[in-house]
C-alpha cells in the first residue's frame, strides 16, 4: 500500500527589496571589456537589466552572473554605440549608471620628413581616424612642443598641422605627433642658408614730390627675400612701401613720396648691404582742375569747385578784385587737395568772375544768376477789427530783401506811433495800432509795379460813461473836481453849468487824459452851488456842487478916530468875505455915497 504526501503552499507577500550597493559609472577604452555591479538586499529577488529603455539578454557579449546578492553585467569588445545610460531592475526598484566609452584614436596618415633651408617654415601633416581630437601633443626631439609664434599648432577636422617658422640648423631632427597610445614621426632637415650676395647695388634716386619712387638691386639668390631700411629702420609693406621681388632683382616702391620721405635707403640681404640715397624735389603748383563757369537760379546755392596739385596749400578766393571771408553768404571748403566755394542765396548781384589764388597761380570762372520773376506768393486778406484794436495785415513776397511800400488808398504810410511796419526774408507785415473809424478802408503793399491790396473795416464800439459825475459839497474859497470817465479817449466834450457852456480861464479849468475828463472849479462861491454837465455828442452825465458859505464877521472892527475941523476922517475895517453887501450909517442914518461920503470896497 503507498502512502502520499501532500505540500499545501499559501501565498505571502513579497518581501521589500532594496539596494545596498548601487551601480557605478564606468568609462572604458574601445575595444575593451567593462563591468557592472550592484548588491541587493535579498538573494531571491528576480532582476531585469536594460541599457537605455532596451533589455539585455544573456548571449553574444553580454554576461549575466548572480553571485548570492551581488547581481554583475558584464560587456565584452566595448564599441562606441555601448556607450549610455545602464539600468538594473527588481520589483519596482531600480539603479542606473552611465557607461562611457573611449573611442580609440588611429593615425591614418603618418607624418613625412620636411627639408628646408635655415629661416624657411616647416609644415608637417598628419591626419586622425576622428574628427575634432584635441589631445595630441607634439615632440621635436625629446621636448614637447609649446604653442607660440614660432611654434604653431592647429588642426582642422581629422588633419593635425605643425609649423615651425624661422627655422635654424640645430632645430634638425625628429618631429613627432602622439595621441592616446598612437603616435607618427618624421625626419626634420634644415640645411645651411648660403650666403646671399649683393651683384648690382642700389644707385641713388631724384622723384618730384607725390609720384612713386623706385629703389632697386639685384642679389645672387632669387629666393631669399631682403629686409629694406631708411636710416637703419625697417621698412613694412604697406599702402606706403611696396617690396617687390622678380627673381634675383629686389625692388622697393614708395608710393606718393613727400619731403619727409627723403634719405639713405638700405637693401639689406643678411650677408650684404646696400646703400642709396632718395632726393625729393618740389613739385610746381598749378591746377589740376580748374574752375568752370556756372549759371544758377536765384535763391540757390552755387558751388565753384578746383583741384590743386598739392595738398594743404593756403588759398583765397575773390570775385573781382574783393576778398571773400567765410560767414553766411560764403563757405570755404578745402579737402586735401580738392577746393570748393559756396555762395548761399543767391541774387543777381552775385553774377561776376569769381577766381581762386594760391601762391602766384590762379583760376578763373563765371557765375551767372537767373533773375526770377517777382510775385507775391501770398496776397493780403482783408481783415475787420473793432476800434482800439491792433490790425495786421500781411504778405509774402518771391524773393527776400525787396524794398516795399504800404499805402492807404494813394497816401504812403510811414512808420511810427500809429504804423509799424515789419519784413523778415520775403514775409512782410503791416501793423496799425489803436484802430479808429477813419481807419477803414483800401491798403496797399507795392514792391515796384507789383502790388497786392486788402480791406480794413474798422467796427465802432458804442460810447458811454465807464464812470458818471458824482455829486459835490464844498466849501466857500476851496475848488470842486468834477471827474467821469468815457468808455473811448479822444472824444471831444463840452462842460455845462445848467445850460450855460463854461469855457476854460481863471475860473474854469478843463483836463482830458485818454477816456478820463476832468473839470476844476477854482475860488468856489455861493453862487457857483448848482448843476454841472459833461456832454459828449448826445451822451451827458450830470452832477451837483453845493457850496456851504462861511459865516460873515469882522476880521477888524472899526477904530474911534479924531481929526481937526475940514479935514477928512478914514474910517477902515475888514470882514471875513470878500464882495459882501455892506451899508454904512451915522446913528440909525443911512448914509449913501456923493461929495461929502466916499465908500471903498476892496476885497
Amino acid at each position: 500500500m503507498l502512502k502520499g504526501h501532500f505540500l499545501v503552499s499559501y501565498p505571502t507577500a513579497a518581501a521589500s527589496v532594496f539596494f545596498e550597493k548601487e551601480l557605478q559609472n564606468q568609462e572604458a577604452m574601445e575595444g575593451n571589456s567593462v563591468m557592472f555591479s550592484c548588491l541587493l538586499s535579498s538573494s531571491n529577488a528576480p532582476v531585469t537589466w536594460k541599457k537605455d529603455s532596451k533589455q539585455i539578454t544573456q548571449g553574444g557579449r553580454f554576461t549575466l552572473h548572480q553571485k548570492g546578492s551581488t547581481h554583475e553585467l558584464e560587456v565584452r569588445q566595448l564599441k562606441p554605440e555601448d556607450a549610455g545610460v545602464y539600468t538594473c531592475n527588481t520589483r519596482g526598484k531600480k539603479s542606473s549608471a552611465t557607461l562611457r566609452v573611449i573611442e580609440h584614436v588611429r593615425i591614418e596618415r603618418e607624418l613625412r620628413d620636411v627639408t628646408v633651408t635655415a629661416g624657411e617654415n616647416a609644415h608637417f601633416v598628419c591626419e586622425l581616424s576622428h574628427e575634432d581630437v584635441a589631445d595630441g601633443v607634439w615632440w621635436l626631439g625629446s621636448t614637447i612642443l609649446q604653442e607660440n609664434e614660432m611654434n604653431q599648432m592647429s588642426f582642422s577636422g581629422r588633419e593635425h598641422h605643425l609649423v615651425l617658422t624661422m627655422t635654424t640648423p640645430e632645430e634638425s631632427g625628429t618631429v613627432t605627433f602622439v595621441v592616446g597610445e598612437e603616435k607618427t614621426s618624421a625626419r626634420l632637415r634644415v640645411n645651411s642658408k648660403p650666403k646671399v650676395l649683393i651683384e648690382e647695388k642700389l644707385k641713388d634716386i631724384v622723384v618730384f614730390e607725390g609720384d612713386t619712387a623706385t629703389l632697386s638691386c639685384v642679389t645672387s639668390d632669387d629666393c631669399t627675400p631682403v629686409t629694406w631700411k631708411r636710416n637703419n629702420v625697417t621698412l613694412l609693406a604697406g599702402e606706403k612701401y611696396e617690396p617687390r621681388k622678380e627673381g634675383k632683382r629686389n625692388q622697393l616702391l614708395m608710393h606718393r613720396v613727400g619731403k619727409e620721405d627723403a634719405g639713405v635707403y638700405m637693401c639689406d640681404t643678411g650677408d650684404m648691404q646696400s646703400t642709396a640715397a632718395l632726393i625729393i624735389k618740389e613739385r610746381p603748383l598749378f591746377f589740376r582742375e580748374e574752375l568752370r563757369n556756372l549759371q544758377a537760379e536765384e535763391g540757390e546755392t552755387a558751388f565753384l569747385c578746383c583741384q590743386l596739385s598739392k595738398p594743404e596749400v593756403a588759398v583765397q578766393w575773390k570775385k573781382g578784385a574783393l576778398m571773400l571771408t567765410p560767414g553766411c553768404k560764403y563757405k570755404m571748403k578745402q579737402d586735401a587737395c580738392d577746393l570748393q566755394l559756396q555762395i548761399y542765396n543767391l541774387t543777381v548781384g552775385d553774377s561776376g568772375s569769381y577766381r581762386c589764388c594760391a601762391d602766384s597761380i590762379e583760376t578763373t570762372a563765371r557765375l551767372h544768376v537767373k533773375e526770377q520773376p517777382l510775385f507775391f506768393r501770398e496776397e493780403l486778406h482783408s481783415v475787420e477789427a473793432e476800434e482800439g484794436e491792433t490790425s495786421f495785415l500781411c504778405c509774402e513776397l518771391s524773393k527776400p530783401g525787396v524794398a516795399v511800400q504800404w499805402k492807404k488808398g494813394t497816401v504812403l504810410l510811414r512808420p511810427g506811433s500809429k504804423y509799424t511796419m515789419k519784413q523778415d526774408g520775403c514775409e512782410l507785415e503791416l501793423q496799425i495800432h489803436d484802430l479808429k473809424r477813419q481807419d477803414s478802408g483800401v491798403y496797399k503793399c507795392c514792391a515796384g509795379s507789383l502790388e497786392t491790396k486788402a480791406n480794413i473795416v474798422v467796427k465802432e464800439q458804442p460810447l458811454f460813461f465807464c464812470e458818471d459825475l458824482q455829486d459835490q459839497q464844498a466849501e466857500e474859497g476851496e475848488t470842486a473836481f468834477l471827474c467821469c470817465e468815457l468808455s473811448k479817449p479822444g472824444v471831444v466834450v463840452k462842460w455845462k453849468k445848467g445850460a450855460v457852456l463854461l469855457t476854460p480861464g481863471d475860473k474854469y479849468e478843463m483836463k482830458q487824459d485818454g477816456c478820463k475828463v476832468q473839470l476844476k472849479i477854482h475860488d468856489l462861491k455861493g453862487r457857483d452851488s448848482g448843476t454841472y454837465k459833461c456832454c459828449a455828442g448826445s451822451l451827458v452825465t450830470t452832477a451837483s456842487i453845493v457850496v456851504k458859505e462861511q459865516p460873515l464877521f469882522f476880521h477888524e472892527e472899526l477904530q474911534t478916530v479924531e481929526v481937526e475941523e475940514g479935514r477928512h476922517a478914514l474910517m477902515c475895517c475888514e470882514i471875513s468875505r470878500p464882495a459882501a453887501t455892506v451899508q454904512w450909517k451915522k446913528g440909525t442914518v443911512l448914509l449913501r455915497p456923493g461929495k461929502k461920503y466916499e465908500m471903498i470896497q476892496n476885497g
